[in-house]
């Protein structure tokens, strides 16, 4: 028996390289090559380059089909002693393919682990993130575990499926979201066990935007402190510029909500007439430090009272009898203090 301990202790490490479970970990991820290929549990697959691992086929028993990574390291990610923030990107299966490249230049993601997950079919995504994908990323990768170093990202029904898994309570694990809602209309309605200390910021169509804060002043969350529409949004008859991921400013997401610089009123259609009948209307909020963000107010007053307001739509709508000439606009603004004013032309 004192022969056979010494011999089992010496081939124990070798049996723990072949655990399947463990066969993911630090030892073999973090390999450095050309470019190597692992078989790690079934058909699952590892391809690891330069600063940029991919993993095929990652299973899941909360996806009908298994998810792809594709891990993007930051500059000196080896050498490093702390950990990192991360960004997670949600992505269909097939959709754009990335590069390291892609986010070099963006000042909030060139120095955070970037992971892009494609997936099919349906599921319950927020458990596969919660309770698979970020326990396995955290345990092979330098990140920091804290939800508010996290940022999840995802665009249509990708951004719906992350309001709805943050409405849920499964968003938990996350503390910042970017949603891009550019075709979608369906937002979903927040449950109770919504995250009431989330950072949310927001492009695409302005009824998509209207309809979001709506739903998020609904649960009292605030402009500029809880969430921002990021940018101007566009109008429902434009189409709307799909930007790459990299492309969009997250300081907002990383730092304090700043103080307010000023505030200009946008139509959708730059003016508004008797014969259109109606137009959309933003405010366009410029921050100190130089963001800038897009605020639908929730109540406007009119003088003399010639246009109707709806905010689920940020749409003014001109009521029958009104006549050319111009329209004194003012409503308040809880997050700016003294309130808002301006004036629109009506046209014939």
């Amino acid at each position: 028996m004192k022969k056979f301990i010494p011999a089992f202790a010496a081939v124990l490490p070798v049996l723990f390289l072949f655990n399947p479970v463990l066969a993911q970990g630090q030892n073999i991820i973090k390999m450095r090559a050309q470019e190597i290929r692992i078989d790690l549990k079934e058909d699952m697959r590892v391809f690891v380059k330069d600063g940029e691992e991919v993993i095929t086929r990652f299973p899941s028993k909360y996806l009908e089909n298994r998810a792809r990574l594709s891990v993007y390291l930051p500059e000196g990610y080896a050498d490093a002693q702390g950990r990192f923030p991360s960004f997670y990107i949600l992505e269909h299966e097939g959709g754009p393919q990335y590069a390291r490249a892609d986010f070099a230049d963006n000042p909030n993601m060139a120095g955070a682990v970037v992971i892009v997950v494609s997936m099919s079919g349906g599921g319950d995504a927020g458990a596969f993130l919660a309770r698979e994908l970020l326990p396995y990323i955290d345990l092979n990768y330098k990140t920091d575990d804290t939800a508010q170093a996290r940022t999840l990202l995802g665009a249509d029904d990708m951004g719906l499926k992350i309001i709805g898994m943050l409405a849920s309570g499964a968003g938990a694990s996350f503390k910042k979201a970017f949603v891009a809602l550019y075709a979608a209309t369906a937002v979903p309605q927040l449950g109770d066990g919504f995250t009431p200390d989330i950072k949310i910021a927001a492009a695409g169509a302005l009824g998509n935007m209207a309809r979001l804060q709506q739903l998020l002043e609904d649960k009292n969350l605030k402009f500029a402190r809880n969430f921002v529409t990021a940018g101007a949004p566009c109008p429902p008859t434009e189409k709307c510029e799909i930007k790459p991921w990299a492309a969009y400013d997250y300081s907002w997401l990383n730092a304090p909500a700043a103080a307010i610089a000023g505030i200009t009123p946008r139509l959708g259609a730059g003016k508004i007439s008797l014969a259109a009948g109606s137009a959309l209307l933003w405010l366009d909020v410029k921050f100190k430090g130089g963001f800038a963000a897009s605020y639908i107010p929730a109540d406007l007053k009119f003088s003399p009272p010639f246009l109707a307001w709806d905010p689920a739509a940020a749409e003014l709508s001109i009521i029958p009898g009104a006549t050319a000439g111009k329209v004194k606009i003012s409503g308040p603004l809880y997050f700016y203090g003294k309130g808002f004013k301006t004036s629109l032309k009506l046209t014939e």
